[in-house]
């Protein structure tokens, strides 16, 4: 029996990891699906590589070792604790020993410096991004402002007000605090879950944010801040990740593909071939980036031929779960409904 002397831990401790080192960055991850986890492997790896290697990189701080990991349900989160995997959206992945996981979201996000979001940009609620702005953030002295890293997953563009406005948009609008700065950043690419749950080869594109031209950095601060958080996700011989200051034409790629990939989905379904799909898939390129060039200033021609680019649109046409979902929407007799469809092959996840 335990000392009954001894202090329990509240659930918002359990979720943080106990008791942690207040000079060393801390990271989480929000969002359990299939991505979430995929990328949740990559990052809890790094972060112990980080913390107990001198690879030759200076900087400011090092990294606590532990990834907080948030999944909405409690199930869920025990779940992976008890057995070391997400068997319902990533089966077979085995997850790092440094990786924990909870359903708090305040004691996940608690004194976090660098928070993943990995949900859907349709999950993404005022009572979500209000918990970041007051629980993430380390400690300061006087004036100084926290320095919070926020790194969206997720992939979306709608219309508010008449103006685009992309998830990074969102984030920037609501996600505010008088003594944090917020910087927001991207992380897309040709990463197919289950491909990564196997360790397979994969690269990413990080589109660093705050500002909205690209090039030069601002200050020597700036590039080594992001170099840092470019060392969160990089992994040279498992996934390889890019960095690059414009945000926005990597979050359009990454929005925009998907409507692609239906398409290609649609011509699967109606049993059309590869020559029908490739030249979807170079229209639908070209598309990406008139509207990319026409709507926001200083994209990059380069942005189109890294990951987030045409490899994602590649890949998501041939392999994506948008397009199994248009090809099975086309086929299925009797018809069902887009909803019933994501219920019956991902569990429920909305694309």
């Amino acid at each position: 029996m335990e000392d009954s002397n001894k202090r329990q831990k509240t659930s918002s401790e359990e979720a943080s990891g106990g008791t942690a080192n207040p000079t060393l960055r801390k990271v989480c991850l929000i969002g359990a699906g299939s991505y979430g986890t995929a990328v949740a492997r990559v990052v809890a790896d790094n972060l112990s590589r980080l913390n107990n290697k001198g690879d030759g990189h200076c900087y400011k701080s090092s990294f606590d070792p532990t990834l907080r990991f948030w999944a909405r349900r409690a199930s869920l989160a025990e779940d992976m604790t008890r057995n070391g995997e997400n068997a319902q959206y990533l089966p077979g992945a085995e997850l790092p020993p440094n990786l924990r996981a909870s359903s708090d979201l305040r004691g996940v996000v608690e004194g976090c410096d660098v928070i993943v979001l990995g949900i859907p940009s349709t999950h993404l609620s005022a009572e979500i991004m209000s918990i970041i702005a007051e629980h993430a953030g380390g400690e300061t002295n006087g004036d100084e402002r926290a320095v919070v890293h926020i790194v969206s997953l997720a992939k979306g563009i709608e219309f508010e007000d008449g103006e685009l406005r992309l998830v990074s948009d969102a984030l920037e609008k609501g996600v505010r605090h008088p003594r944090k700065t917020f910087v927001i950043s991207v992380l897309m690419g040709a990463n197919v879950a289950d491909q990564m749950g196997r360790d397979e080869f994969a690269e990413a594109t990080l589109g660093y944010g705050a500002e909205k031209h690209v090039s030069p950095w601002h200050t020597q601060e700036e590039e080594e801040e992001a170099q840092l958080l470019h060392a969160v996700f990089d992994d040279p011989d498992r996934f390889a990740v890019t960095l690059t200051r414009d945000r926005a034409g990597v979050e359009v790629c990454g929005a925009l593909k998907n409507v692609v990939a239906l398409a290609a989905g649609y011509a699967e379904g109606m049993n059309l071939g590869s020559n029908t799909k490739a030249a979807i898939v170079r229209r639908g390129l070209g598309e990406i980036i008139r509207f990319a060039k026409s709507n926001y200033d200083n994209v990059e021609d380069d942005t189109f031929l890294e990951s987030s680019g045409v490899a994602d649109l590649m890949t998501t046409c041939f392999a994506g779960r948008g397009r199994r979902l248009a090809a099975e929407f086309v086929r299925c007799d009797p018809k069902k409904d887009w909803a019933t469809l994501e219920k019956e092959m991902l569990n429920g996840q909305q694309i």
